[in-house]
């Protein structure tokens, strides 16, 4: 992996505030009967070696692959820069495209981050893809946070009241470190000089400068991945000998 991209944060202050408003720990808590989750998302394996569960996940709904691991960037970075943002998995939107050009998972590149599906909206501006309660169809990240997994805006709907009971992330549904906070979105052919984001904490989105940092969760076109795991080495050993043992009790008998 290229490291070069890292910024240099001008002092520890910077890190501490971002690690203030981005930093929120998920609630690793799947809630059964919440959303759609248990029928749409379907798991998806790139190697049973690790002794771990899925590795991704498709989506029937969006026809697109989501990393296991929500924050799968703080894993990489963590070993490398112990006292940075990336550790948080907190990027800027040059760090996190750096971060997804060189990601290989399964043997599998391409990875990006989640898009914003309304191509004419090249930034806010009252648009109905900007705020609270945004369209489920306005974003993948909005169709997630709404639909798949069932959860809430800040904002009451109806009444237009903050602080509706049962706001923001409570179904993280199958996914591991989903964060409660803000998410790094871009426009499938960025027109304009801005980053989206989608903010879990709250259910809001909105379009913000290039200097804006967020978490990043990788996204894949499609179905890759197997949808049972693939058997580990010592597993296909322990099938050859079982093999070779009823061969040999065959060829005696």
């Amino acid at each position: 992996m290229t490291l070069s991209h890292v910024i240099n944060y001008q002092s520890a202050a910077i890190a501490v505030a971002l690690l203030a408003g981005f930093a929120s720990s998920a609630q690793a808590e799947a809630i059964s009967g919440q959303g759609t989750w248990e029928t749409t998302l379907q798991a998806r394996y790139f190697t049973n070696d690790h002794g771990h569960g899925p590795d991704a996940f498709y989506d029937k709904d969006l026809d697109i692959t989501w990393l296991a691991d929500a924050n799968a960037l703080a894993y990489d970075y963590r070993n490398y820069y112990a006292n940075s943002p990336l550790t948080q998995g907190i990027a800027y939107y040059t760090e996190a495209q750096s971060w997804l050009g060189s990601l290989v998972e399964g043997g599998v590149s391409g990875w990006r981050l989640p898009q914003v599906n309304n191509l004419g909206w090249t930034s806010c501006g009252g648009t109905p893809v900007c705020g609270s309660n945004v369209p489920s169809n306005s974003s993948e990240l909005a169709h997630l946070f709404y639909t798949t997994l069932g959860d809430k805006d800040n904002v009451n709907p109806i009444t237009h009241e903050a602080n509706q009971p049962g706001f923001g992330l409570s179904n993280t549904g199958p996914f591991l470190n989903l964060q409660s906070g803000k998410y790094l979105e871009e426009l499938p052919r960025q027109i304009a000089p801005s980053v989206w984001s989608f903010d879990m904490a709250v259910g809001d989105q909105w379009d913000n400068a290039y200097t804006y940092p967020g978490h990043v969760f990788a996204v894949h076109d499609g179905d890759i991945g197997s949808p049972i795991p693939e058997p580990g080495t010592s597993l296909l050993l322990t099938f050859g000998l079982v093999g070779l043992t009823v061969m040999r009790r065959w060829s005696r008998s």
